[in-house]
């Protein structure tokens, strides 16, 4: 039992690396598109 629970730990937190990396990605991506739009348009 105490190895699925440590398995299922770090499940979870490559999960909530993933969603970090995620959101950041997003994060990157939609800054430099507003930043893209804002030069396209000055």
């Amino acid at each position: 039992l105490g190895q699925s629970v440590d398995q299922l730990h770090s499940m979870v937190n490559l999960g909530s690396l993933l969603t970090n990396f995620t959101q950041l990605l997003t994060w990157a991506l939609l800054t430099s598109f507003t930043q893209l739009l804002t030069w396209e348009v000055c």
